[in-house]
């Protein structure tokens, strides 16, 4: 099978390169070409061989930088799966700090339930000391004696509470009502207080899941830029496919060569073949230009990778083809126009030989 080499792309283009590197007229190089055609056709033969270990040194190189690209999707596989770990730890404290707050609350709610309980039974006990007093001040006014009185159960525990009153009988009572307010006022100034950092961790738990989200995005972006590309690969297959038909036209469809390094050396000899090659340069307008743009193509190719259909598995078309070359194929690149205008011509080329299925096996 016969391999593109980078170095040579036909032997005529490599013999006029050679000899202009000498200095010497090309006109004289064409007659010495004739008169030695056998010594220069060696000698070519020879710097083809030379390149083709070039290439695969060229390739060997290529398989590497395949295995370090590997090697890197797999490490950051390894950081995003350390990122996910970090968020569910980040959620699990955030979790942790919710139920600590809630139940907080709920020690609040117990706190709130008992102050007010024990604001109305003071308020009860001082109704009662306010009225016994003032009833047994009225006796003494009035020196009669105490009026036996029917209490009411709720009454009848109170009095068994403070003990039984006598009439002459002065009872002291001190409350300190500022105190038990001021209690109260602080033990809701540090809960409020406990609520506020728990505000403040909450905060910081958020601003971290924010930061590992943001390095999960860009690791994911970066192990998406390390993969390989099939809509460049397909771009690549297109400068294939056509040197594939031009070649099954020249050589016949059963024909085991399928790119155009080295065409003139192969058709020498052969008039009706050489008439064929010169046909086909004259329809696609062949110059160096598109040569180079066909060898830039190739080398968007992962080596063995030969895309027949989209991503979606559907045909490959011509204006598939055009679309995705004007997405990869930017005023960023060097020689864009001349690039996309070159695609061009290979669709055309192509769409004449292969009809309706662009890509062929």
């Amino acid at each position: 099978m016969f391999f593109w080499i980078p170095l040579s792309p036909s032997k005529n283009t490599l013999i006029k390169r050679i000899f202009l590197n000498i200095k010497v007229p090309w006109e004289i190089l064409q007659l010495s070409f004739l008169t030695n055609q056998t010594k220069i056709y060696n000698f070519v033969t020879t710097i083809e061989k030379i390149s083709i270990g070039t290439y695969k040194r060229i390739r060997r190189t290529q398989d590497n930088k395949i295995k370090e690209q590997d090697n890197k999707i797999k490490k950051q596989d390894v950081k995003i799966g350390e990122q996910n770990d970090k968020i569910n730890e980040q959620n699990d404290k955030i979790s942790a700090q919710n139920h600590r707050i809630g139940q907080q609350n709920i020690k609040i709610k117990k706190q709130d339930s008992i102050l007010s309980d024990l604001t109305k039974r003071m308020d009860g006990f001082i109704e009662t000391v306010k009225t016994t007093t003032n009833e047994n001040t009225n006796l003494r006014k009035n020196d009669r004696k105490p009026v036996q009185q029917t209490l009411v159960p709720q009454q009848q525990q109170q009095q068994q509470t403070l003990g039984m009153i006598q009439p002459n009988q002065t009872i002291s009572v001190t409350f300190d009502l500022n105190a038990l307010i001021n209690a109260e006022r602080e033990r809701e100034f540090r809960y409020e207080k406990l609520l506020e950092e728990f505000a403040k961790d909450i905060a910081i738990l958020k601003s971290q899941i924010v930061s590992l989200e943001n390095k999960l995005k860009q690791a994911t972006d970066d192990l998406e830029n390390l993969k390989p590309k099939p809509e460049m690969l397909v771009l690549g297959e297109l400068a294939r496919q056509y040197e594939k038909a031009v070649c099954r036209a020249i050589f016949g469809y059963n024909t085991r060569i399928f790119t155009l390094q080295g065409m003139d050396s192969r058709v020498i000899g052969k008039p009706e073949l050489s008439t064929k090659w010169a046909e086909e340069k004259a329809k696609i307008n062949w110059d160096e230009d598109l040569e180079i743009t066909i060898k830039i193509l190739k080398e968007n190719r992962l080596p063995f990778s030969h895309p027949l259909v989209t991503a979606d598995n559907e045909p490959i078309t011509k204006e598939y083809i055009k679309t995705i070359a004007k997405k990869h194929i930017t005023n960023k690149d060097p020689g864009f126009e001349q690039t996309l205008s070159d695609i061009n011509r290979l669709l055309g080329a192509l769409e004449n030989h292969n009809k309706n299925t662009l890509f062929k096996n």
